[in-house]
């Protein structure tokens, strides 16, 4: 494709979370406890006393590691929020999975577009920094319209902050 041809140019893909990072970590921690209480259950039941090693604790924590999570950053993922240009416009697409409740056993993930998350028209007298503020604002707003997920905006506010919002409009619009 020739260059100016595409009428959109994506900047960032923003993660979208089934829970915060803390509540996960406490789910996991409570997770584990009960299934290494099983464990001491099950051979208790068999006639067997058990305290687990710190070997076992491992063990435990990798098998249901595995079994039904995997570390929250990159596996817990249930939506995207990909922000793009559009002529002089700034919009933010929103992707998500089907799935009729979000939670620990999100193996098969399929992203389905699910229409706009922001869509803002920057003015000609408006500054870089106040643009990326209204990104940040439109977009915690949109968290909240998701009934419980989360936004991840650390990267994109880490880096958005230093891109000159007012020069990629205009460059990108010629």
């Amino acid at each position: 494709m020739k260059k100016g041809s595409n009428p959109e140019t994506f900047l960032f893909d923003i993660p979208i979370y089934w829970c915060d990072e803390a509540s996960f970590n406490a789910r996991y921690e409570k997770k584990l406890k009960t299934y290494e209480e099983r464990e001491k259950k099950d051979l208790r039941a068999k006639g067997l006393e058990y305290e687990p090693s710190e070997n076992d604790r491992r063990l435990s924590h990798k098998i249901l590691w595995e079994k039904s999570m995997g570390p929250w950053r990159f596996n817990q993922i249930v939506g995207w929020v990909r922000v793009y240009r559009l002529g002089d416009q700034l919009r933010g697409e929103y992707w998500s999975i089907k799935a009729k409740r979000f939670g620990w056993q999100l193996r098969k993930k399929c992203f389905i577009p699910q229409g706009k998350a922001f869509e803002i028209w920057p003015g000609d007298k408006e500054t870089t920094k106040q643009i990326f503020n209204r990104i940040c604002q439109r977009l915690r707003t949109f968290e909240n319209e998701l009934r419980g997920r989360v936004i991840d905006l650390e990267s994109f506010e880490n880096l958005g902050r230093f891109v000159d919002w007012c020069r990629l409009i205009s460059t990108l619009n010629r």
